[in-house]
């Protein structure tokens, strides 16, 4: 019988991080917080609890992709040392350099004997260790047609453009006005009937300006930077009178 437990929800906190492990990304995206308590990672896959088979279907795909090159990450390989500090060479450096090589011995190219010194490197990753940055999980979800869950934001939920989230940090204020007057404009063939279009985008952005950060601080519109930035989202650049529809002047 599938079992549904009332397991945390991610914590704000978790958005100052860029990096996370398998479990940690599998995790979040399907909505529980890492560090709950009641969380135990060897329930993992069993039927009886469905958010623990949920987010191992969610890690299973993640490994996957890393290991067919579709998702960058910081690929990390379990090391087992056998009593040789002589070697100097750090378990870092050996994970990011060798991670192909199976022994490596004191003087010897094969597999080790029982009393042979040696550093034994496991091709397999070690989910534990190997970590994805932030913007490349993200970057994967979009391929896979996923733009909901923890790592992004209510408006890129909602379907909207990133280029429009003012909490974007490459959000460009101006680029999204134009887009936003563009978009009113050339849907509401009614507004501002019988002006042009640059006089109508002018209009909605005037109207708007408060709420589009184009006002000054004391919330009157900016109108330099208004007529300034109108001419680039008009369509319509030949000039003259306005026509309707059907080609015909209002």
């Amino acid at each position: 019988m599938m079992v549904d437990y009332e397991y945390k929800t991610p914590s704000p906190l978790w958005a100052l991080h860029d990096q996370f492990t398998v479990l940690e990304a599998a995790m979040l995206h399907y909505g529980v917080d890492p560090k709950d308590d009641q969380w135990d990672s060897d329930f993992a896959g069993r039927t009886f609890d469905n958010a623990h088979t949920q987010v191992e279907i969610i890690s299973a795909a993640i490994k996957k992709a890393v290991t067919g090159g579709k998702l960058k990450a910081s690929i990390r390989y379990p090391i087992h040392w056998v009593e040789n500090s002589a070697w100097g060479i750090t378990e870092e450096v050996l994970a990011t350099t060798w991670p192909n090589m199976r022994y490596m011995l004191t003087g010897e190219d094969h597999p080790p004997e029982e009393d042979r010194e040696c550093i034994v490197v496991v091709k397999s990753p070690d989910w534990n260790k190997t970590t994805i940055e932030r913007e490349d999980l993200r970057e994967w979800l979009r391929s896979r047609g996923v733009t909901n869950g923890f790592f992004f934001s209510e408006a890129e939920r909602q379907g909207e453009p990133e280029y429009l989230n003012p909490k974007h940090p490459h959000y460009a204020l101006k680029l999204a006005a134009l887009v936003r007057a563009w978009e009113y404009v050339s849907n509401t063939p009614d507004y501002e009937r019988g002006k042009s279009v640059k006089q109508r985008i002018e209009k909605w952005l005037t109207v708007n300006a408060e709420s589009l950060g184009l006002a000054d601080e004391e919330g009157m519109p900016r109108k330099g930077t208004i007529q300034d930035i109108s001419p680039i989202a008009n369509w319509d650049t030949k000039g003259g009178a306005p026509t309707t529809q059907n080609g015909t002047t209002p």
